[in-house]
């Protein structure tokens, strides 16, 4: 009997302890996520910033009380406690100095050429006269529905930190494309359409055994200096509209000033030049 005794009083005992265990590790639950409560307090007295930098904006001073962005959660719907149109200034603003984001936007007939790796320039005259080198970092890759442009994305070195946020830059995104035709943008002129036909004809004027004659093209892509010319050109109209015939870059263009050209007129041309490879022509004097 005794001995049955002592074995009851020593499980009494282990389950006494295994209570204890388990009162012992709530107790500790209780306490690990109370410290983290208390450092989420702690927490609020240090502000980090996400990457080293120059503090340009401050919108809260010493012992300001701070509210969330919408303002207390904890306050009644109409209490004055809200923040006004549920949103709210930041309380540092922090650039980044060792690297300046340079934003371009691209129109929506040059998107598809531009991708990341693309050459690029920068100008900023407030910095220096000469245009910086780099290249595309990232693209939007989706077209703003509104503006219809692609936004690229320019991060230019700043070590010396002269580059300073908010300058007025300009952007240039360079476009390689090999084996096309083009010709200098004073080469073209253009004609409205008649009423039923809306919008303009591009003209560009060549010579033919010792005559003008204006051929209408189809433009592409331009620098502003020169514009590319699509490999087509309508030839003769026929009953069934305009016969578009290739065009392989052995037409001799005329450059000059074009109003003075007229269809069969006798013009005098000059030899074309290695660095326009077109030809200049004028009339008789």
């Amino acid at each position: 009997m005794k001995a049955d005794d002592e074995l009851l009083a020593r499980k009494a005992s282990l389950a006494k302890a295994e209570v204890d265990v388990r009162v012992a590790e709530a107790d500790l639950k209780v306490a690990e996520s109370e410290e983290k409560r208390l450092k989420a307090w702690v927490d609020y007295l240090v502000l980090p910033s996400p990457y080293d930098g120059v503090i340009v904006a401050r919108n809260a001073n010493t012992f300001d009380f701070v509210l969330p962005s919408k303002g207390d959660p904890s306050a009644l719907r109409r209490g004055p406690y809200l923040s006004p149109a549920g949103s709210a200034a930041p309380i540092y603003v922090v650039d980044r100095t060792d690297i300046v984001r340079v934003f371009v936007d691209i129109p929506e007939q040059d998107a598809n050429y531009v991708q990341i790796g693309s050459k690029a320039t920068v100008l900023i005259k407030a910095y220096r006269d000469q245009p910086i080198q780099g290249t595309v970092t990232r693209t939007s890759w989706a077209l703003n529905v509104k503006s219809r442009t692609l936004r690229a994305e320019i991060d230019l070195r700043n070590p010396d930190s002269q580059i300073l946020p908010g300058m007025y830059g300009y952007g240039r995104v360079i476009i390689e494309r090999s084996g096309v035709w083009a010709l200098p943008v004073s080469a073209l002129m253009h004609i409205e359409k008649t009423i039923l036909q809306i919008g303009e004809k591009t003209f560009c004027w060549t010579y033919e055994n010792g005559q003008a004659r204006r051929i209408e093209v189809e433009t592409g892509l331009s620098d502003g200096e020169w514009i590319e010319v699509t490999n087509r050109q309508p030839s003769r109209v026929t009953g069934g509209g305009a016969n578009w015939t290739p065009i392989d870059g052995t037409e001799q263009v005329i450059l000059g000033d074009l109003s003075i050209l007229a269809e069969g007129g006798p013009v005098r041309v000059a030899p074309a030049t290695a660095e326009t490879k077109v030809a200049r022509a004028s009339p008789p004097s």
